[in-house]
């Protein structure tokens, strides 16, 4: 017998694999549930006899699920094989490693956020800042990534001079740059000592990123007497002798390592349904978990201050730079920059994607997408989404236009699709006939982009009709008709009707600053996962188990509930990485750093979670319905009337979210109501003006009179 919260019970048979729990019901009913091991955090047991007895899962998602076993030999059995399997240390055994996608993967998720994409931002021809690789063999920073942005006058072996300097060789690298040239940087750090140690290359490095007469800040997210201790055990602070030009500020946050016992007081408050409200209310204060939310969004505001108002360059790290340093740092680029706001990076969209959203048909959109993330110039390495936004039209129009004079300019993936059938033939008379359909058109010929883009394909010119995208789906009909069952099937996979999936690719989307800042970053997942708040207190290490991500998640959500109009993303999209960065048949959050995942090859062997999240039939659930793009600083409120607890994930359990859930509905299908009836209005506004232009050239109409003109405005 299953007890699961807001299900009926569930009598089945039990079946346990090498990963998985499985209960499946008794009867007509197909009713299953399937639990990773991995998502047990602990079991506990109470025996009844011979009789059998009951076993509850406490699982890292915080679920309780409660196991009824008849028989105390099968109970036994059944306790002893979970408890060993819940502990499996060894990564290779884990599910990601035997996972295969049962559906065909479109964009591999292991290549999205690749380090020269990444750092397009950050480095600019002539800069004063470089991509080095001088930690390629991750022999000067396990925890570092290959390719990290410094400051284009310090050399690799100064470089690794420095690292020798910081703790665990994470020496300072930048994480983003806003306005003014201020620069946002991260390390560990300095390993000062009680003998004061100095480092002249690590102070040539910090001085190097100040303009003249520009002071910085260093915020430390210790306490001053935890940063002056630290000298103690060999670590330390910047000396303001070495280091004048900067200055330090103590903001501190609660070490990492108290957070499991913070979530653990919080979830035992939750859990206790009896308790009164007031005494509720006590826990809820007494588990310091929203204090934390307030530290943490605090010091976050604090930088995002230095850089935006000040134009001050800041420096961030704790002690290793793995935990409060990366909540800082990420939480104040999504203050600062949009782009961090979205799920694809949308609110940089040029004039092209703003109108091209509104008019195009959901098909050709999806065309578009496919070009403009796949194609890749022959004579460069980075992909077409790496390019600035501002340029993104004429590179579609580059591709069509290269594609069909026969210049082999481009490559195309290995998307059984040939280079030059029907999926180019479709873009190019989608691309040229839309720079048509401008109310302004960009670059115009002589003869119209429409008629450009027929002779290219030799095709005999027909006129724009009044309804292009209908015309567009007659010609690719009238195409798809040309080709074999097996390339028609293939032509029907690419071409997927979802709209929002046309939105453009960015480089400082919210999944790449998640990529940049958490995982390529080095935060260690593995082991700050391996066990969770049901854990108990005498087989975990808090020094090396933390909640540090969901807290990040929570604060995030914090600003989402604040400014809930200026995120791409709902808030199931935050619920969804929760839950996978503890237990997931996806490789993305294996292991504590790039290079492990590299030595478990778990680029080769597993999937991504991005490969499966930006499909076209998934990623519409993980958006905001209400998003409206905001190119401001959003200044989050950290009073404490303004911090709310999550209910989606730490009430999930205990109090029915349907409701919630419906409401978000509502407002999605009334969103796209809207959209529908907006492009409506657009279409019969441009025939209104067809058939205005047609009867001012028939004379059925005369032209106005500038006075008649003016009287209409």
């Amino acid at each position: 017998m299953l007890h699961r919260p807001h299900q009926a019970v569930l009598d089945g048979t039990l079946c346990i694999t090498g990963h998985h729990l499985i209960v499946s019901a008794h009867g007509d009913e197909p009713q299953e549930l399937w639990l990773l091991h991995s998502n047990v955090d602990c079991v506990e047991r109470r025996q009844q006899g011979m009789t059998g007895g009951t076993l509850w899962l406490k699982c890292k998602d915080l679920r309780i699920l409660q196991l009824d076993i008849i028989g105390a030999d099968q109970f036994n059995k059944v306790a002893n094989t979970l408890e060993d399997l819940i502990r499996v240390e060894d990564p290779q055994l884990q599910y990601p490693f035997f996972y295969r996608a049962m559906y065909p993967v479109l964009e591999d998720g292991w290549s999205t956020f690749l380090p020269e994409s990444e750092f397009s931002r950050l480095v600019q021809p002539g800069d004063d800042w470089r991509i080095s690789y001088v930690n390629k063999d991750y022999k000067v920073c396990a925890s570092y990534p290959s390719a990290v942005v410094v400051p284009r006058n310090m050399e690799d072996s100064e470089l690794v001079a420095i690292a020798s300097f910081r703790q665990s060789g994470r020496f300072p690298v930048l994480a983003y740059r806003h306005q003014a040239n201020a620069v946002l940087m991260r390390s560990g750090q300095p390993l000062i000592t009680a003998n004061g140690r100095r480092c002249k290359e690590d102070e040539r490095l910090l001085n190097s990123v100040l303009a003249r007469e520009k002071r910085g800040y260093i915020i430390d997210t210790r306490t001053q007497n935890l940063a002056q201790s630290a000298k103690l055990r060999g670590g330390g602070y910047e000396p303001e002798l070495h280091y004048p030009n900067w200055r330090r500020v103590h903001k501190p946050i609660d070490r990492h390592h108290v957070h499991l016992d913070s979530l653990t007081k919080l979830m035992d408050g939750v859990n206790d349904t009896s308790s009164g409200t007031d005494k509720w209310l006590s826990r809820l204060e007494g588990s310091n978990w929203m204090n934390n939310i307030k530290e943490t969004l605090n010091c976050a505001c604090l930088v995002a201050q230095c850089l935006d108002q000040e134009g001050a360059s800041v420096l961030v790290h704790d002690t290793e730079g793995l935990d409060s340093t990366l909540q800082v740092t990420s939480l104040a680029q999504i203050i600062l920059n949009p782009d961090c706001r979205t799920v694809r990076g949308l609110e940089d969209r040029s004039p092209f994607y703003t109108h091209l959203e509104d008019s195009l048909n959901p098909d050709i959109q999806t065309t578009l997408l496919y070009l403009v993330r796949y194609a890749t110039p022959v004579s460069g390495i980075l992909p077409i989404s790496a390019y600035t936004h501002n340029c993104k039209w004429k590179v579609l129009v580059d591709i069509a236009w290269g594609t069909f004079n026969n210049e082999e300019l481009f490559e195309w993936p290995d998307c059984n699709v040939h280079p030059q059938g029907l999926l180019p033939n479709v873009a190019v008379l989608v691309v040229f006939s839309y720079l048509e359909s401008l109310p302004t058109p960009l670059l115009y010929p002589e003869d119209g982009w429409h008629t450009l883009g027929h002779k290219l394909l030799d095709i005999n010119p027909k006129p724009l009709p009044d309804s292009y995208p209908g015309f567009f789906i007659e010609e690719m009909e009238e195409l798809r008709k040309e080709l074999p069952d097996g390339k028609r099937l293939l032509l029907d996979q690419i071409i997927v009707s979802i709209a929002v999936t046309a939105r453009a690719t960015g480089e400082f989307d919210y999944n790449g600053c998640l990529q940049r800042e958490w995982i390529q970053a080095g935060h260690p997942f593995a082991t700050r996962h391996a066990r969770s708040c049901y854990t108990p207190s005498t087989q975990r290490s808090p020094r090396a188990h933390s909640p540090t991500f969901l807290l990040f998640l929570d604060c995030v959500h914090q600003i989402h509930s604040q400014f809930s109009c200026s995120f791409e993303f709902a808030e199931s999209f935050l619920v969804m990485l929760f839950h996978h960065s503890y237990s997931s048949q996806f490789g993305t959050f294996l292991g504590n750093n790039e290079g492990e995942r590299r030595a478990l090859g778990c680029h080769d062997r597993t999937t991504s979670l991005w490969s499966y999240v930006n499909r076209p039939e998934v990623l519409p659930s993980y958006l905001n319905p209400m998003y409206e793009p905001n190119q401001r600083v959003i200044w989050p409120s950290v009073a404490p009337m303004s911090l709310q607890l999550w209910s989606a994930v730490y009430l999930a359990w205990v109090v029915e979210q349907g409701a919630v859930e419906a409401a978000w509905g509502v407002a999605r299908e009334l969103r796209e109501r809207d959209a529908s009836l907006r492009s409506k209005v657009a279409r019969l506004r441009r025939q209104l003006q067809d058939l205005e232009r047609e009867a001012l050239d028939a004379g059925i109409l005369a032209v106005p009179s500038p006075t008649e003109v003016e009287v209409a405005n």
